[in-house]
């Protein structure tokens, strides 16, 4: 096992509450993520260490960039879409029936669809389900029995869709039909122990390994393709959340992380907690696919 043992750096100090959902936009060569329940979109230029913050008046819990100019994201009462740091306008409702669920992470397959999950404000089990948004906004119910929707990763061949639903405390694997958008046959190839730090969102590289940040374990974890230990990136904060592949080459993994329940002032063992940090590991990240519509 390749230890990577190089701990992560500190590239902006954001303070989120729930640091969520990293994207890189290769058309602005900036990386986007959200504080959930704050919600603020957050930019950053590695190019020129710029940082900026586009406040909105609800919460926010996914971005993805748009194919036809913008950004898709998820928000409390559905998908919205976002054009030149208005706003968001509502676009698709989804699960109005359920006020005591919200969204949570969303990715982008590479025929521009947009797989976005729900959970439970209180995290009552198995409340939410996991939603395919098309390129013409409709909404399919892809997975029931959620609790809390987190990591999504296709193959390079994209025959197989991993998934995390995070207090299931596994990450399972689909047979994934990229023509049709259909998933079958789940299966879990990584299980860890009940009630410990649990896998929140994740990444994959070229090699088809999978990068996973672990909350309340301090680290990212990269898995093969079976669910094999392949490494680790140490992290100097608990509440890890997060990562995806951004630069030009895409070889840094950028990492959200959180400050929930964490007191930051002088004596608190975590100042750093909320920011977003970058790694280089080695492998090659996946280029993001925007969305279609």
């Amino acid at each position: 096992m390749d230890p990577m043992n190089e701990e992560a750096e500190l590239v902006v100090d954001a303070r989120a509450v729930v640091g969520e959902g990293p994207t890189w936009s290769p058309q602005t060569g900036a990386l986007f993520w959200v504080d959930i329940p704050q919600g603020n979109v957050h930019g950053f230029y590695p190019d020129t260490g710029r940082h900026t913050t586009l406040r909105l008046d609800s919460m926010v819990s996914a971005i993805v960039e748009r194919g036809s100019g913008g950004y898709v994201i998820a928000t409390p009462d559905g998908i919205a879409i976002i054009e030149d740091g208005r706003e968001p306008v509502l676009v698709t409702p989804v699960e109005s029936d359920q006020p005591r669920n919200r969204m949570n992470d969303g990715k982008v397959d590479r025929r521009g669809r947009f797989w976005v999950g729900t959970m439970s404000v209180d995290f009552e089990p198995r409340c939410g389900s996991l939603y395919r948004v098309d390129p013409d906004f409709s909404v399919h119910r892809m997975l029931g029995d959620v609790t809390t929707s987190n990591g999504i990763s296709w193959t390079a061949d994209d025959q197989h869709m991993y998934y995390i639903d995070t207090r299931a405390y596994s990450i399972d694997v689909f047979d994934f039909d990229l023509d049709t958008g259909s998933i079958m046959n789940r299966r879990t190839i990584v299980s860890f122990d009940q009630g410990g730090c649990r896998p929140d969102g994740m990444a994959i590289d070229v090699e088809d390994h999978l990068w996973v940040a672990m909350y309340g374990g301090g680290e990212v974890l990269r898995f093969t393709p079976d669910g094999g230990l392949a490494g680790r990136i140490p992290m100097p904060v608990s509440q890890v959340t997060s990562c995806a592949f951004g630069g030009t080459e895409l070889r840094d993994l950028y990492i959200t992380t959180a400050a929930q329940r964490l007191v930051q002032d002088p004596r608190d063992p975590e100042p750093l907690s909320g920011g977003l940090f970058r790694a280089t590991p080695g492998p090659q990240g996946t280029p993001p696919t925007p969305f279609a519509g």
